[in-house]
């Protein structure tokens, strides 16, 4: 498996430089098997999913490399992101600032 962080902080893997994006907005990760799971890291604007024509929010799914997302206000798919890590990833060692609360599930800073 492979683990991504999105946000708009240089820590992350994948970096969006817009006022929208949370620091650390969201994970995704790619399964060993090919399989995209998105969850939203508790970000101010939510992380949104293209469902039956309307935007629905999520915390965590699996989605499809192409499907229609939104982080903030950034329309976009899990392809283009990971389009975005050969000029982002390995900046810094984002577990250094953020953790996973074990009892909630929800990412915190350190």
């Amino acid at each position: 498996m492979k683990t991504y962080w999105i946000g708009r902080q240089p820590e992350v893997d994948i970096v969006l430089e817009m006022e929208s994006i949370s620091n650390l907005h969201a994970e995704l990760v790619v399964t060993d098997d090919g399989e995209y799971f998105l969850t939203d890291c508790g970000s101010t604007n939510g992380t949104f999913r293209r469902k039956e024509g309307q935007w629905q929010r999520f915390r965590q799914a699996f989605i499809t490399p192409d499907e229609p997302l939104r982080l903030g206000s950034l329309e976009t798919t899990a392809r283009k992101l990971l389009a975005k890590l050969g000029r982002t990833q390995g900046r810094h060692d984002v577990a250094t600032y953020y953790h996973r609360n074990p009892a909630t599930g929800n990412f915190e800073r350190k």
